[in-house]
């Protein structure tokens, strides 16, 4: 189990910094992206 969770932080880390590539672009859209991943982050809790 540990091995998934290892997985999914490292894709949070790399939405991370797609998402501070897209701050700089249009801030609307990283908003919506930033909502998005934290609900994803929330049903991944939840459903662990």
């Amino acid at each position: 189990m540990n091995d998934g969770n290892d997985v999914k932080k490292m894709d949070l880390r790399e939405s991370r910094k797609w998402l501070s590539g897209e701050v700089e672009i249009r801030l609307p859209k990283a908003w919506l992206a930033i909502g998005a991943a934290a609900i994803a982050v929330l049903l991944i809790v939840a459903l662990d």
